[in-house]
């Protein structure tokens, strides 16, 4: 955990503002409603939250106001997480950052504005996306699979979220990365234009899935 947030700061103050506002939202709903205290202690209340002060950074103009916003978003993530436990016999996984995502980005960004590009993709240089079957760029498209997590696209990020995730369990880190390589792939294959290959938007969801 610590890890990940140093990598978030690294990103961006605001992003680890956002970030931290989102846990607490969410894990201040998880301590009075969640039923199984296990599943609150290991902290599965709280990264709802994590992903949709991520969001909210991602593609929001900045502002102080989305500070307090991401509070109650997050907060948001923990009752519909516990709506799904209690009403749902699916587990809800990243459901409850989807659902809140889709209400509250559109509206923030139509309040503050969007940011200028696609979630800080201007982080891959215009070399690297010109020839996608070259060395360096299959692997920049790979290592911004796994730094897309953090929704950046910045390779040396990513190298440190499949560390962080070793940190947890090395076959888990080898799961990761054969998704972040299998997704890469997948994208090369189905001929996908090289600037999105390259900023890693098509291999974020694979590793999520592993």
């Amino acid at each position: 955990g610590v890890a990940f947030l140093l990598l978030v700061l690294a990103a961006s103050p605001a992003a680890a503002a956002l970030c931290v506002a989102g846990i607490l939202g969410a894990t201040l709903c998880a301590s009075r409603l969640e039923r199984n205290t296990e599943a609150y202690f290991e902290g599965a209340g709280g990264f709802n939250g994590a992903l949709l002060g991520l969001a909210l950074w991602a593609f929001v103009e900045w502002s102080w106001v989305l500070v307090p916003l991401a509070v109650v978003g997050g907060a948001a993530t923990g009752l519909v997480r516990v709506g799904f436990l209690r009403r749902i016999p699916l587990p809800p996984l990243t459901a409850p950052y989807v659902i809140v995502g889709w209400i509250m980005v559109p509206i923030c960004t139509a309040w503050f504005g969007a940011v200028a590009a696609e979630p800080h993709a201007g982080a891959v240089a215009e070399a690297v996306v010109e020839e996608a079957a070259s060395a360096s760029a299959s692997a920049i498209g790979i290592l911004n699979g796994a730094s897309q997590v953090l929704f950046l696209a910045v390779p040396w990020i990513g190298v440190l979220v499949v560390v962080a995730v070793g940190l947890h369990s090395r076959s888990a880190a080898i799961w990761v990365g054969l998704s972040a390589v299998l997704s890469w792939l997948m994208a090369i294959g189905c001929g996908m234009e090289p600037n999105l290959v390259a900023s890693g938007l098509l291999g974020y969801n694979a590793m999520i899935l592993a």
